[in-house]
């Protein structure tokens, strides 16, 4: 639920550390997915 959401707070967060937090925000996507 709330795809939207989660794909734009994605969408901000790569924008936002361009790349340098890609492992962390994976880690703290498949949390959240779960």
């Amino acid at each position: 639920m709330n795809i939207k959401k989660i794909f734009f707070i994605m969408l901000f967060i790569v924008m936002a550390l361009g790349g340098i937090g890609g492992v962390a925000l994976m880690g703290y996507s498949i949390v959240i997915g779960k």
